[in-house]
């Protein structure tokens, strides 16, 4: 990815060669070139920017976003290569304290206020094939949204596969389980969601969840969380209660 001028983020991708430490040639995508780069947004947010993006062109200039990428490993295949990555931001909130202060025997109260980090809010994904010479040829993003919020920099989509017609991968968002199946001509060949995870009792009612998930061995990964429950009709359930859950799940 790359940054023009002095903000965090980062505002698009290049593709460059080299050849003995001289740069050949460089090419920069803005992220807003990405057809759908915008589509995991709410239709009026996204019409706001598009038409935004077109009055800076019409001006002769150009509409920069900035976005943390945590990219995947680049994958070659024949013809080209595929990026994969996740965008994400880092939240804050605000925490109030008192100090006191003395000043000729007399304590006085001063409340202040900091911005505490409060983790990274992940929101879509993005994948995109480039020819050999760094032509873009397909692109493709997905909401992915995650209500836990990692202290670290993490990737939550896990590519299971990459065979001769396309990539798989699976990831979690919101509280299901999704896995898609894209070809390297940009078909998407598989997209399915799981149920929501079960709870336990048939009158369970989420009003929260949270869930991961992590390859563990061969073919299987393990789906794990919590979810905040609430039951007015089974005697045997608590009203409401917490629940810490791990699934197994073929792929």
């Amino acid at each position: 990815t790359y940054t023009k001028g002095k903000v965090s983020g980062s505002q698009g991708l290049f593709y460059s060669q080299t050849t003995n430490n001289r740069l050949d040639y460089i090419q920069l995508y803005n992220f807003l070139d990405f057809q759908e780069f915008l589509s995991y947004l709410p239709e009026k947010k996204e019409e706001k920017l598009e038409k935004k993006k077109k009055r800076k062109e019409a001006k002769g200039k150009e509409l920069n976003l900035n976005y943390q990428i945590a990219d995947h490993d680049i994958i070659e295949v024949d013809g080209g290569y595929i990026f994969l990555g996740e965008a994400y931001y880092a939240t804050y909130y605000t925490d109030s304290y008192t100090t006191w202060t003395t000043v000729n025997g007399v304590s006085t109260p001063v409340t202040n206020t900091r911005r505490v980090f409060d983790g990274y809010q992940y929101t879509h994904a993005v994948i995109a094939k480039f020819d050999k010479s760094g032509k873009l040829l397909w692109d493709h993003t997905f909401e992915l949204y995650q209500a836990y919020k990692p202290f670290y920099v993490k990737r939550f989509i896990n590519i299971s596969e990459s065979d001769k017609q396309g990539v798989k991968f699976v990831y979690s968002s919101r509280n299901k389980i999704v896995s898609k199946y894209i070809d390297y001509n940009g078909k998407i060949l598989l997209d399915e969601e799981s149920d929501e995870i079960e709870t336990g009792f048939e009158n369970d009612k989420t009003k929260w969840s949270n869930s991961n998930l992590s390859y563990w061995y061969d073919n299987y990964f393990i789906a794990y969380g919590s979810q905040k429950i609430k039951n007015k009709e089974d005697n045997s359930a608590d009203r409401k209660r917490r629940v810490l859950f791990v699934n197994k799940i073929k792929y």
